[in-house]
């Protein structure tokens, strides 16, 4: 078995290790760094070695130059200190806060102990603060632990993504959690609110406040997010004449059912585009649920939904008298295991294969002359008012849209509400 970069596993047990540079094997005395990461679980080796890593390439660093550690940015000096107090401790790696105390003032930090920093300018007393400070274990650097934590969520490859821009921004703003303050945040919050909707800031909030609750709970730093991550830091929603105006713009619109005949005729010589579009209409669901949809859970009768982020999301919905035939017709038409065949997702990072689909679908939009508050998504609403309009009740059409039940005892203890009273509410619907 071929394992990651710097991974070994000569036993049961992962290591890390690294090539010294032959310029600087005389310096440590050996061909390569290698130490036992004590897990035998592969993704938490991955996490593991980088700390490791990261230290290893600073002391090679260090080594091949005649500079001091305090030349160095904050991040490897951190690295290096933390490296040369596991060989000050005679390789003992939990060394006391005194012994590290005593290290660090000693050989590199000597005016930290309380004495005046002479000649030395604001911003390196600063540096060596949070250098004395992370590596002492008092502060804890926003960004330090993220990774793990990463690993720990199981988000999705684009949720992950998504929650290292925004650690990265808050990192940028605040380097370390325990110098974070309640006035701090709210005018950080204050400041995004000129340019971000509410709705990004809370979700955005909530990814930082998620992360610091991991690091608290596993003593990774002092400070808890509860003590200034409240529901204070959020301006007030004041609902005026012109927010409304502008929040009505932004809703989503449903198409309507002239408007769907209008779509499949222009997508018409767009086998895949007009099938998407139909699908759409008679299902509710979305774009990527349509296009990875496996034959696998495809049936005469019925679609199976099973890869949505919430349990309201599994599902199977029956398929509308009107699409069967088309449907059936498709699943002869494969040529790749999907419903919607041929689609490319090869150059999408995320493996999404309707993408490109979905810029197709815009770009027709935008040859019809709709505006913005028109996209795929709107087939859902489309559905979910004609539902509305036939009578069925909210739960039965929650079922099928994916939407989570909100109250107690329909959402927690009710069971589906059956394939035959779905059949009757998606038969309710209909474009001709």
């Amino acid at each position: 078995m071929k394992y990651p970069s710097y991974i070994e596993k000569p036993w049961n047990i992962y290591h890390v290790t690294m090539k010294i540079p032959k310029d600087v094997q005389p310096v440590f005395g050996k061909t390569k760094f290698y130490e036992s990461l004590d897990t035998d679980s592969l993704s938490e080796a991955k996490i593991l070695k980088l700390s490791y890593i990261s230290r290893w390439k600073t002391k090679i660093k260090i080594a091949r130059t005649s500079m001091k550690p305090t030349t160095l940015d904050v991040e490897n000096q951190v690295e290096f200190y933390r490296s040369e107090l596991e060989l000050y401790s005679e390789d003992t790696k939990h060394v006391g806060l005194s012994d590290l105390d005593d290290f660090l003032n000693e050989r590199y930090l000597r005016n930290l102990d309380g004495s005046p920093l002479a000649d030395t300018s604001k911003e390196d007393k600063a540096a060596a603060e949070e250098v004395y400070k992370r590596v002492s274990g008092d502060w804890t650097a926003v960004h330090e632990h993220l990774e793990g934590f990463l690993v720990d969520a199981e988000y999705t490859e684009q949720t992950s993504d998504e929650v290292r821009r925004t650690i990265k921004v808050f990192g940028d703003k605040f380097r370390v959690f325990e110098k974070v303050s309640q006035d701090d945040i709210e005018k950080w919050v204050l400041e995004l609110s000129g340019t971000l909707a509410l709705k990004t800031i809370k979700k955005r909030v909530s990814f930082i406040r998620r992360y610091w609750e991991y690091c608290n709970k596993r003593k990774l730093t002092n400070s808890s997010p509860n003590s200034v991550l409240t529901k204070r830091i959020y301006p007030d929603d004041k609902k005026t004449k012109a927010s409304t105006a502008r929040k009505i713009k932004k809703e989503r619109k449903a198409f309507t059912v002239s408007d769907y005949h209008k779509l499949r005729k222009s997508s018409s010589a767009d086998q895949a585009l007009n099938d998407l579009i139909m699908l759409a209409a008679y299902t509710g669901c979305r774009r990527e649920e349509l296009c990875s949809l496996t034959l696998e859970r495809v049936t005469h009768e019925s679609i199976t939904i099973e890869d949505a982020k919430t349990p309201g999301g599994w599902r199977e919905i029956p398929l509308h008298s009107e699409i069967k035939n088309r449907v059936a017709q498709m699943v002869k038409d494969c040529a790749d295991g999907f419903l919607l065949t041929g689609l490319d997702a090869s150059n999408n990072k995320y493996g999404r294969r309707g993408n490109a689909l979905g810029r197709r679908f815009l770009r027709l939009r935008d040859k019809l002359g709709y505006n913005g508050q028109y996209v795929l998504h709107s087939f859902r609403k489309t559905l979910a008012s004609q539902m509305e309009a036939g009578e069925v009740p909210e739960t039965h059409a929650a079922r099928i849209l994916g939407h989570s039940i909100s109250t107690m005892t329909y959402g927690l203890y009710s069971e589906d509400v059956g394939f035959d009273t779905k059949v009757a509410a998606i038969e309710k619907c209909s474009y001709r």
